[in-house]
């Protein structure tokens, strides 16, 4: 098993592949690659455990975002339209 220093993920890309690169010892990331339907390309086990694995990702699979930072009174707003539109729901 890695320490906690050592779980790590590495995306790679560059402009000759049209496709992302990832490397990754997190189970939060093979967990999160499992529910979006990735299977690894090549998997490292110790012990019959996944402890690492290899994935591509086409290129449009990644993207970023803005950080929102959010005032007291804009997540209360938030907040309360979540509640209301539950209350739709139900």
């Amino acid at each position: 098993m890695y320490s906690k220093e050592e779980r790590e993920t590495i995306i790679l890309s560059n402009d000759e592949d049209r496709f992302w690169d990832v490397y990754s010892r997190q189970t939060r990331i093979f967990n999160k690659m499992s529910k979006l339907g990735v299977e690894p390309y090549k998997t490292e086990m110790e012990d019959g455990v996944m402890i690492a694995a290899y994935y591509k990702l086409d290129l449009n699979q990644v993207s970023f975002r803005k950080k929102v930072v959010l005032t007291e009174e804009q997540r209360e707003k938030r907040k309360l339209n979540m509640l209301n539109n539950r209350k739709v729901v139900e």
